[in-house]
């Protein structure tokens, strides 16, 4: 043992990190008794080396938690410990929990408890890039967090390692850079006239990284996690694109709103809501515009006149060459006369000449024999005769 703890911390398979060097890759693992992670990077060769074996116990509360949250949690653990070699430089983590990698990957998490929402948000701060690696795959963490238990070993009341400090320092890691920076007062009003007071604090804070006062918690980190989705450019503020919408520019003020909306509803000639809000947010960006161009639609008399309008199709005529050469024929229902129910009709196209059958029963049979003896054996063989679909004209017809 003594000879295989020598070889696993000493060179080549432990090394100094090298930041010049391979790719960072961080591997975390939890279990109920605790949690495991070892930081390797990618040699000149290729290879792998360690640079870094963590491991860690979870309290008696901690060991009752689910899985998910363990393993949640045991990331959170794995970057605290290793922030030193990470901090500003990209990396990778793996891990074999694929319901983490899911909720990492979600765009807004929708989770319960903000426990967990507070992990999430602080794993999200770093730059790295997570993939799955199956569990057998995964064993120097998996081994790390099996913490081998003595006899009359029992697990610690407390927590081993108090997460919430690093946690709070990592969101709020704003309020601690500590460089010289503008301040509200130094660089005036941001925004041109036309932005309206929400908007100027959010153009401040994205220069000064200054937030309005009176926020706390949940609420401060909400407006925070907001106010990251605008950015500042020639005293305009404008929402990043995302992967459905392009840049857009942000419109503060319900005349210059309303302006814009009717501007563009009538170059667009009057098309209705919905084209007019498809045109309006793919340039400009408000809360609440789709309520607003329907509200201020809704009304309009031009747009009311030509919703009834519709272009209906040019008449196509078409003609027969002589008499007798197109016949129609169709079968329809007719008050019980003499035990038939049915009544057939056959109508020269070019002259309106009517041939009529009563028949007591809709069939192929009926129809074929009709159209033989009434309009064959009377009118000649005509060139063209058109049915329906029915059924009595699929078979002998």
């Amino acid at each position: 043992m003594k000879i295989l703890k020598e070889a696993i911390t000493s060179p080549p398979a432990l090394v100094a990190i090298n930041y010049r060097g391979g790719l960072l890759i961080v591997g975390v693992d939890a279990s109920v008794r605790g949690a495991g992670a070892h930081l390797e990077q990618v040699g000149p060769d290729g290879r792998r080396h360690t640079i870094r074996f963590e491991s860690t116990l979870w309290s008696e509360a901690e060991s009752k938690l689910h899985s998910t949250k363990l393993e949640c949690k045991a990331l959170v653990w794995a970057l605290k410990v290793f922030q030193v070699h990470l901090y500003g430089h990209p990396f990778r983590v793996e891990t074999d929990a694929k319901v983490l990698i899911a909720q990492l990957n979600r765009s807004s998490p929708d989770l319960p408890g903000s426990v967990m929402n507070r992990w999430l948000a602080t794993i999200l701060q770093w730059e790295f890039e997570i993939v799955h690696v199956p569990g057998k795959k995964n064993v120097i963490p998996d081994a790390l967090s099996r913490y081998p238990q003595p006899e009359g070993w029992t697990p610690p009341k407390e927590d081993e390692d108090d997460l919430e400090p690093f946690i709070d320092r990592v969101l709020n890691r704003y309020e601690e850079i500590n460089l010289v920076m503008a301040t509200e007062e130094t660089i005036g009003k941001l925004l041109t006239e036309e932005y309206d007071e929400k908007s100027e604090e959010i153009a401040v804070f994205l220069r000064t990284l200054k937030r309005p006062d009176g926020l706390r918690g949940q609420e401060r980190r909400k407006w925070t996690k907001n106010a990251a989705r605008f950015f500042v450019r020639d005293r305009h503020l404008f929402r990043k694109a995302t992967k459905a919408m392009p840049v857009r520019r942000v419109v503060d003020g319900e005349d210059l709103q309303a302006a814009l909306i009717q501007e563009i509803h009538e170059r667009l000639g009057h098309k209705g809501i919905q084209t007019t809000f498809g045109a309006v947010c793919q340039r400009y960006w408000w809360d609440g515009m789709y309520r607003q161009v329907a509200k201020q639609l809704g009304p309009c008399k031009v747009c009311q006149t030509m919703r009834g309008t519709r272009k209906e199709a040019e008449l196509n005529s078409t003609y027969s060459r002589a008499m007798w050469s197109w016949w129609t024929v169709d079968i329809t229902h007719m008050p019980r006369v003499r035990g038939r129910t049915y009544l057939l009709v056959a109508r020269e196209y070019l002259s309106g000449w009517p041939e009529t059958r009563a028949l007591s029963t809709a069939s192929s049979d009926s129809v074929a024999k009709f159209i033989f003896e009434e309009i064959c054996c009377r009118w000649g063989v005509p060139e063209r005769i058109s049915v329906d679909g029915g059924t009595e004209n699929n078979l002998r017809v």
